[in-house]
């Protein structure tokens, strides 16, 4: 008797958990449905590369490929644009087109293990990309494709995880941040420089202190998995949704969930765990480079706070908070973006 009252409650268990995946696909759908359905005034073409941009491979020193994209003048000023976890060189549309418009030499990497890089086989035969990224790898590689491509006086833009690499370049080569012939500016946005420092909402810090152990075990083992990050297009879209702001487009939201849906999942819980222990904090006040600090006043992933610290920190930098706009600030307000690299570019000329 009462290995059958065992059995019925495993079978009304999982007959609970089956209707509740069932309810719960159902509202992604529907959800999806609704943003899908209304009026977007993104034209799909817009999201698409500019047809005359040039596409390079850089095989690093320890035989990874990466890809960049570039496009404008190449006696242009040079600024390096580097993008967020589980994005892509192809995120960049707006900054490619009006960027390198405006005379410009406008760069856009794949990071490690991003895009179509570490996806091709080195010169030498071998195949890359085995391995999953670091922060500190990602920083190497940056200061390498800055000597491949001989960007000297660049500007370097870095979204999210992009920013952190960029910051971590600068402690590694002190000479940078400084102002050494390579680097001419900096444009951290929708960043940070240390995503589990005690700022932000009451209660937030502790609740990631708390949680750290448990996703870095969790990542720890998605490390090991093959796969996509995340293989659900729905499940893709509903997450893309949560880092924009007020009132996106649903094409941008899809666009950034077809990205996040192509990079493996090795790659971001590798990245995670460098994340959860990032900290570039001593190396602020040694930024003399002339600097934008750009973030979004709806960002949920790297809220105001964090860019308010790197503001407050760095005396070279102007803050900017941009109203109602969420974290994919190259998609949301690309006009706004697109002035303050300008401005950085004019300030280090001047």
């Amino acid at each position: 008797m009462a290995a059958r009252r065992g059995l019925n409650l495993v079978g009304a268990a999982g007959a609970g958990l089956v209707t509740s995946l069932a309810a719960w696909t159902a509202l992604n759908r529907a959800v999806v449905r609704r943003l899908n359905s209304s009026s977007d005034p993104i034209d799909p073409a817009d999201l698409d590369l500019p047809e005359d941009v040039r596409e390079h491979t850089i095989t690093m020193s320890d035989g990874w490929v990466v890809r960049s994209l570039e496009r404008g003048p190449k006696e242009g000023p040079p600024v390096l644009l580097l993008h967020g976890i589980t994005l892509g060189a192809a995120v960049w549309p707006y900054q490619l087109g009006a960027l390198a418009d405006a005379g410009l030499r406008v760069v856009a990497l794949d990071l490690r293990g991003h895009g179509q890089s570490g996806r091709r086989a080195a010169e030498d035969g071998r195949r890359s990309g085995s391995a999953a990224p670091t922060l500190d790898r990602l920083a190497t590689d940056v200061s390498e494709v800055l000597d491949a491509m001989e960007l000297d006086g660049v500007v370097l833009v870095g979204h999210s995880l992009g920013g952190m690499a960029a910051l971590r370049l600068l402690g590694n080569e002190p000479g940078l941040a400084a102002g050494s012939g390579r680097l001419a500016g900096l444009v951290l946005a929708a960043t940070t420089a240390n995503a589990t420092h005690r700022r932000g909402p009451p209660g937030l810090s502790d609740a990631v202190v708390l949680a750290r152990p448990l996703v870095s075990s969790a990542s720890g083992l998605a490390a090991r998995l093959p796969g996509p990050t995340l293989p659900a297009h729905d499940l893709a879209f509903l997450l893309a949704r949560v880092t924009f702001g007020e009132r996106p487009s649903s094409r941008h939201v899809a666009f950034t969930g077809r990205l996040t849906s192509d990079v493996p999942v090795r790659v971001s819980a590798s990245l995670l765990l460098d994340v959860l222990r990032f900290n570039a904090e001593d190396i602020l006040d040694r930024i003399s480079v002339p600097t934008g600090v750009v973030v979004g006043e709806k960002d949920l992933v790297t809220p105001p706070p964090q860019s308010e610290y790197l503001a407050t920190h760095i005396a070279s930098s102007e803050l900017q908070v941009l109203a109602g706009c969420g974290h994919m600030l190259m998609l949301e307000r690309p006009d706004e973006l697109n002035r303050i690299i300008c401005r950085i570019v004019e300030r280090a000329a001047g």
